[in-house]
């Protein structure tokens, strides 16, 4: 397997692609922050692992001199919004209405997810790497979900899950299937196969024992995106792929889960809906846009919206005579984030997502090169993946999860390392004296690289020309 890199000029070129030392130090930060493996395995915590993956990570960072992409990599637009992000998380503590809860927020989270992102977004490079990375998520899903699934059960849904509640993990797992998709493809070496084979199951037992909603929403949304966009994989194979997961899910849910479902069809009888209940989703929501409209430039402050709830709402202020209320989370990361971190934030955060759905989408085979044909089902791959997670965080307050950014930071080393459209080198024709033994001077015409002042000249005219046919159309 090839991958893309660049060689340091400008010229972007292929190159095998190795997997360093760091890189498995990065793997380990993504099985333990996104995955929480320290939770289930107890000696990782007693080893301090995390700890130490961090640690290494850095320092590897640095000593492998994969520092020298960051310019690069921090050229790139989802990097940017991405830091913008990270800056109101930052501006936001000192105006919050609970400034030591968002530092501490700020300290011990969201600069460790923001950390892990410009690792993944630097220090990745190739496809061979980013399916690699690919694995370990599939890897990390696979054992979460078979420890979650064996998990108890209350009201036809798992409860009292290791870290994540029902509703994350069916999050999770609708945005870890277009990866097992994407290793069903032509050209996907036998490991790779056999690793999203085996947890294929495990995903769709935990995402039906799960009994989300709203992650059930997002599978479709996922379905058809697949179905009708993601031509990386022939159409039959697609259309039998969905039909065996449809069938797989209503054997393994039964009627419990398809009752369950049908809830959908009938969302003004839900608590959810809008004046059923004080704590149903739409009032919460509209809560969380009011506190946004108060607080329009810095929100509350990062991770304060629980805090809102229960002092800047109208029912949280009936609690000092003695009315109880709940300190509710969004339920929504959008309006999380805006509620948060204010009109900036949202804004920012649908840029960074529609940034990272199109960047995907971007890609396109242009031949049957191997190369070219990976290239468009990564992007394809992470397309899909975007739009379960848009869906489904529309139910859960996942604005500043470690998934999310992990995923834009792949994003990223896809998009900064991939083969641009580039025109067919041009080829100078020298003439150069060669004196071979026994003759006189003979003039010979030779095809030599193009020197750095033909590219310069040649890149001005093509814009000229370029701008030219603009203005005449």
């Amino acid at each position: 397997m090839t991958g893309w890199n660049n060689n340091g000029t400008g010229d972007t070129v292929l190159m095998p692609q190795r997997w360093l030392t760091f890189h498995s130090a990065v793997a380990v930060l993504c099985l333990t922050y996104v995955w929480r493996l320290q939770d289930i395995i107890p000696l990782f915590n007693a080893l301090q692992v995390v700890s130490l993956a961090t640690l290494g990570a850095l320092a590897l960072f640095v000593v492998q001199g994969l520092y020298r992409n960051f310019e690069r990599a921090s050229r790139n637009r989802g990097f940017r919004i991405a830091g913008f992000i990270l800056l109101l998380v930052i501006a936001s503590v000192p105006g919050g209405i609970y400034m030591g809860n968002s530092l501490e927020y700020l300290i011990a989270d969201f600069s460790k997810t923001f950390m892990l992102m410009v690792l993944i977004a630097v220090g990745v490079r190739g496809a061979a790497n980013l399916e690699r990375f690919m694995l370990v998520n599939i890897a990390g899903a696979a054992i979460y979900c078979f420890i979650a699934a064996r998990g108890e059960m209350s009201d036809g849904r798992l409860s009292h899950l290791i870290y994540y509640d029902a509703n994350d993990l069916g999050m999770l797992v609708v945005c870890t299937l277009p990866f097992c998709v994407y290793f069903m493809r032509r050209g996907t070496g036998l490991l790779s196969k056999l690793v999203a084979l085996g947890a294929l199951p495990l995903l769709l037992l935990a995402f039906v024992r799960s009994g989300s909603r709203g992650a059930f929403l997002g599978l479709i949304a996922v379905g058809i995106f697949m179905l009708f966009r993601f031509s990386a994989i022939s159409r039959t194979s697609r259309i039998l792929t969905l039909a065996a997961a449809v069938i797989a899910m209503t054997a393994v849910g039964g009627d419990q889960y398809l009752d369950l479902m049908k809830t959908l069809l009938t969302p003004t009888n839900d608590y959810n809906w809008v004046g059923n209940q004080d704590t149903g989703r739409m009032e919460v929501w509209k809560r969380g846009v009011g506190y946004m409209l108060r607080r329009p430039v810095l929100g509350v402050g990062a991770d304060n919206f629980y805090v809102a709830e229960g002092t800047l709402s109208e029912r949280g202020r009936q609690q000092q005579f003695g009315r109880g209320f709940k300190w509710s989370a969004a339920h929504n990361s959008f309006v999380q984030i805006g509620a948060e971190l204010g009109i900036p934030g949202l804004v920012a955060f649908i840029a960074m997502l529609i940034v990272a759905f199109r960047t995907g989408l971007r890609s396109s085979a242009r031949s049957h090169d191997p190369d070219s044909l990976t290239q468009h089902a990564l992007g394809q791959a992470f397309a899909a993946t975007v739009i379960g997670y848009v869906v489904t965080a529309f139910f859960l307050s996942q604005a500043y999860g470690a998934f999310l950014y992990m995923i834009v930071g792949l994003i990223i080393a896809f998009d900064t390392s991939r083969v641009p459209r580039t025109a067919t080198p041009l080829q100078v024709h020298a003439h150069l004296p060669l004196r071979p033994p026994g003759r006189g001077g003979l003039i010979r015409t030779q095809n030599l690289p193009a020197s750095p002042t033909h590219c310069i000249c040649r890149s001005v005219s093509v814009c000229v020309c370029g701008a030219a046919h603009r203005v005449a159309r």
